[in-house]
């Protein structure tokens, strides 16, 4: 196994993560862990390694309640959370202050979202799909048409969102840098990540 995996030695939390690496091994990280691997700059070996990673689950007896919701949304437009869902995604992207009538604190969202998760499981995963379209939407112009979440219920009774298939998008007119439309998804992918590699060189320079 690769020598950069030795930082997954003594697990002090639970586990959230599983990482699957290029020479077919696996490994389940503990959350600090994970947070650790996070920090690691992006010419670390690790990514070199590493082949993908998920959300990770266990249960003491081995056994996971899933459930699918399917997120469509021709169907989610007309849901009364909808609005309500975009409210956090519009702050965050500054859309809304903190003085707005609209805004909604914090500690009032992750209450109501708590108290949604206990009297309500079907609604509370239909909503963080929800809030998934509104993100991709807002921040990133890729418009979901289609989805479907598998949820998983750990020992604690918190939902866990493990994966997400059957995904239809449509890409918003967005302009590339020299204000030309871009011609598919693809071109919009690479000059997104060009634009984030250049974010990510500037804050290494400022912190180096």
């Amino acid at each position: 196994m690769p020598s950069t995996k030795g930082f997954m030695e003594n697990p002090i939390t639970r586990e959230v993560a599983l990482f699957k690496f290029r020479d077919d091994s696996v490994q389940i990280l503990s959350e600090s862990e994970f947070n650790a691997c996070m920090l690691k700059r992006k010419n670390d070996q690790l990514w070199r390694d590493l082949l993908y990673f998920q959300g990770y689950t266990r249960t003491r007896t081995g056994i996971h309640t899933l459930q699918t919701i399917l997120f469509v949304q021709e169907s989610a437009l007309s849901h009364p959370l909808f609005e309500r869902a975009k409210v956090e995604i519009m702050y965050l992207n500054g859309d809304i202050p903190k003085a707005s009538e609209d805004f909604i604190p914090v500690i009032e969202e992750e209450k109501f979202e708590e108290e949604m998760r206990i009297e309500n499981e079907e609604q509370y995963c239909f909503y963080v799909l929800i809030k998934i379209y509104h993100f991709l939407e807002v921040f990133h112009g890729i418009k979901i048409i289609k989805m479907a979440g598998d949820f998983v219920k750990d020992d604690t009774n918190l939902i866990w969102l493990t994966n997400i298939s059957k995904v239809s998008y449509e890409l918003k007119p967005t302009k590339t840098r020299d204000g030309q439309a871009y011609k598919d998804m693809g071109e919009f992918v690479k000059d997104h990540n060009e634009r984030t590699h250049e974010e990510l060189e500037k804050q290494y320079q400022k912190i180096e």
